[in-house]
């Protein structure tokens, strides 16, 4: 443990470790997909499900999608994610997509387009390596972006939630949805 370890730490990674226990994801055989932007949120989370395989039996398997919207800084983050999934010695995959493409082919936002290839990827690499789940960190400031994105399109009352902690998920092409983990 560094000398940075604060007890919001370790009380994240007990809220953390609750929710794997409820979802029964505490003692699974099969790995976690862990979905990290290279972001604060996703990385505390990295770091703090990484803190937990220590005391428990879970495996994590690291997802990176790098969309290059932000041109060098995507590529910087993707060498984040990489240098921080090899020094704590996970398995990670890392694709590159083109979210402009998807846009322009399926008439949606920018938003919209980076979420389903986002998603669509996580969905992938989950069957490839049978994850139990996907695990991914949300902010505050996201969870209100939704809502606001739900009442702009115009919403029912369901809308007005924001993100589910867990939910399932899956691309129109596939018959098989993923348990998602916020």
């Amino acid at each position: 443990m560094s000398s940075n370890y604060s007890p919001t730490d370790v009380a994240i990674e007990e809220h953390i470790m609750e929710l794997l226990d409820e979802l029964k994801l505490s003692y699974t055989s099969n790995p976690l997909l862990v979905g990290v932007s290279g972001g604060p949120d996703s990385m505390a989370l990295l770091l703090a499900l990484n803190n937990i395989k220590a005391k428990s039996c879970i495996e994590i398997h690291v997802a990176h999608l790098n969309h290059g919207l932000r041109g060098m800084e995507s590529d910087e983050d993707t060498l984040f994610v990489q240098e921080i999934s090899n020094e704590l010695d996970l398995p990670l995959t890392v694709e590159h997509s083109d979210p402009n493409f998807y846009e322009r082919m399926n008439g949606m936002s920018l938003e919209e387009a980076a979420r389903e290839i986002r998603y669509s990827f996580l969905h992938k690499v989950a069957n490839v390596i049978r994850a139990s789940a996907v695990i991914l960190g949300h902010t505050a400031d996201d969870q209100v972006e939704t809502v606001l994105m739900n009442i702009i399109r115009g919403t029912s009352l369901t809308g007005l939630t924001g993100m589910s902690q867990v939910s399932n998920w899956k691309p129109a092409d596939t018959a098989e949805p993923i348990k998602v983990v916020r």
